[in-house]
C-alpha cells in the first residue's frame, strides 16, 4: 500500500493558510481589546479615576449622581466633599448645587 503525501505546492498553500489564519485571529483579538479599552475610556468610572478618585468612590458617585452632576465634578479637581455630602443622612438630590455653593462660601465650617 502506497503512502499518501501532499504535493509541495499543496504543502506551501497549507502553510500559508495556517499562518494567515493565525495572523487573522491575533488581529481580531487585538482589535477587540483595543475597542474594549476605548469604550472603557468613555465611561465615568475611568474619567473619575483619572482625576484621582478610587474605583469604589467612582462607582459610588456614578450610582448617586446624574450625568449633569458627574460632568460638573469632572470639571473640578478631586475633592472628598462630594463623597461626604452624598453619605449624609438627610441629603436631598435636588439641592446638590446648593450644598456645593454653601460649601464654597463657608469652607471653614465643617459640613459633615
Amino acid at each position: 500500500m502506497k503512502k499518501l503525501r501532499l504535493k509541495k505546492s499543496a504543502k506551501k498553500y497549507l502553510i500559508i493558510f495556517i499562518i494567515t489564519l493565525i495572523v487573522l485571529v491575533y488581529g481580531i483579538t487585538s482589535l477587540c481589546k483595543f475597542i474594549k479599552q476605548k469604550n472603557y475610556e468613555k465611561t465615568y468610572e475611568y474619567k473619575l479615576t483619572s482625576i484621582g478618585y478610587d474605583k469604589k468612590d467612582a462607582n459610588f458617585l456614578e450610582e448617586k449622581l446624574t450625568e449633569k452632576d458627574l460632568n460638573y465634578i469632572l470639571e473640578k479637581k478631586q475633592d472628598s466633599i462630594y463623597i461626604n455630602l452624598l453619605n449624609e443622612k438627610y441629603y436631598i438630590k435636588d439641592y446638590f448645587y446648593n450644598y456645593l455653593d454653601y460649601y464654597e462660601n463657608n469652607k471653614d465650617v465643617n459640613v459633615s
